[in-house]
């Protein structure tokens, strides 16, 4: 498969191998100079609005409430004192700070001393669960966003994701069954932490105490799901009435059980840059992976992926790539951080992911893409205004 490179073609990221030896979990540490001094840390969680089912222990099935993860943000948002980068996407939240090289690792201990607390407030939660289905509401009046909430329907089929399910578990998740996901989910090992920026070296006495919040608990959490045969998957065109006209366009893609996370996810950012639209969303993991597309008009965009890209465009395609990831590392710390987080619970490494790219030849990737080119399967999603 894709050949990952030694050396990350961005010179001045450095990854900190071993820096608290002997973690039982991912913590990721990356040196990187910052103007303003600061240590930027991202707490990713493997839990999101379509990740329905879990084993636990590797063994007990756990079907969970699909509203958890956006009332647990909520949570961590009204007890932390500071300012928080929150994200909830389909199979990760992520929770991010930004803080003095000084003083980072007392703030991620506050973050730590919230999110895996003994106990939690009811009336806290009360507080998150109101603010959840507030937005909620808000957001699900925009034609684009329940057009994105149903496109996950099509995008997300084997987690078990329904439009429906996720609206009645937001209006009635109970104190009960926010316990009981976050003794169930919100553990280190359905975690990573990755920390980035002028950190500096790293006292016994934190160290100590940074992997006693993280091997003080055993649990084990693994999302579930069903992989069925891609052949199987129709088709399919969907019309709603809505306050906005919205085209949107779905392609699920069926790759061999055989062929890795990262393998799938750099064949369908290069394949998905040939492919025109206002805004595109590329999801990979171990059930599902898709390409949502938010298009002028009603389009069929499985032709594009007939072929691999061509040597021009994997050409541009790579540099683009190469010169985003840049961006984002020095100008956009936090949203460098989720591509992290995002990678690493999908058992990928963003050292490996963009060494892979930045070392990556045309002649390589035609020859791979063709062996694990997927089976696709597509769906439209088109709203209109009542006449």
């Amino acid at each position: 498969m894709f050949l990952s490179g030694n050396q990350l073609a961005l010179g001045r990221l450095v990854r900190l191998k071993d820096e608290l030896h002997g973690f039982r979990y991912d913590i990721e540490y990356n040196y990187h100079e910052y103007s303003d001094e600061k240590v930027y840390i991202t707490l990713g969680f493997n839990i999101g609005v379509a990740t329905k089912y879990f084993y636990i222990n590797n063994k007990n099935a756990y079907t969970n409430n699909l509203a958890f993860a956006n009332v647990f943000a909520n949570y961590v948002r009204l007890l932390f004192e500071g300012e928080l980068a929150l994200n909830v996407d389909r199979t990760v939240t992520s929770i991010s700070i930004g803080a003095d090289k000084n003083t980072w690792t007392t703030k991620l201990m506050a973050l730590f001393h919230i999110i895996f607390a003994d106990s939690l407030d009811e009336k806290v939660f009360e507080d998150a669960h109101k603010l959840s289905l507030t937005r909620f509401e808000k957001a699900y009046k925009q034609g684009e966003f329940r057009a994105v909430y149903k496109a996950y329907e099509y995008a997300d089929t084997n987690k078990g994701y329904k439009l429906h399910t996720l609206i009645e578990d937001i209006q009635n998740i109970s104190f009960s069954d926010f316990l009981a996901a976050r003794n169930n989910l919100v553990i280190p090992s359905n975690m990573c932490v990755y920390v980035n920026g002028c950190i500096g070296s790293v006292s016994d006495e934190e160290r100590e105490t940074i992997n006693d919040w993280i091997v003080k608990n055993k649990v084990t959490a693994a999302m579930g799901g069903r992989i069925v045969d891609q052949r199987l998957k129709e088709d399919a065109h969907l019309l709603e009435l809505s306050r906005q006209n919205v085209n949107m366009d779905i392609l699920s893609l069926g790759f061999e059980e055989n062929v890795s996370e990262l393998d799938k996810m750099i064949y369908m950012v290069i394949e998905a840059d040939k492919i025109s639209g206002e805004g595109k969303t590329l999801h990979v993991d171990r059930f599902d992976s898709s390409i949502i597309v938010t298009t002028s008009e009603v389009l069929k965009l499985q032709n594009y992926l007939k072929r691999p890209a061509t040597q021009q465009q994997f050409d541009m395609t790579r540099e683009g790539l190469l010169g985003k990831y840049n961006q984002w590392l020095e100008g956009n710390p936090i949203r460098f951080n989720m591509m992290a987080v995002e990678l690493k619970l999908n058992g990928t490494n963003i050292v490996d992911y963009i060494g892979t790219i930045a070392n990556l030849t045309y002649q390589n990737y035609e020859e791979i893409a063709k062996k694990i080119r997927p089976i696709v399967s597509e769906a439209q999603i088109v709203m209109r205004r009542a006449m």
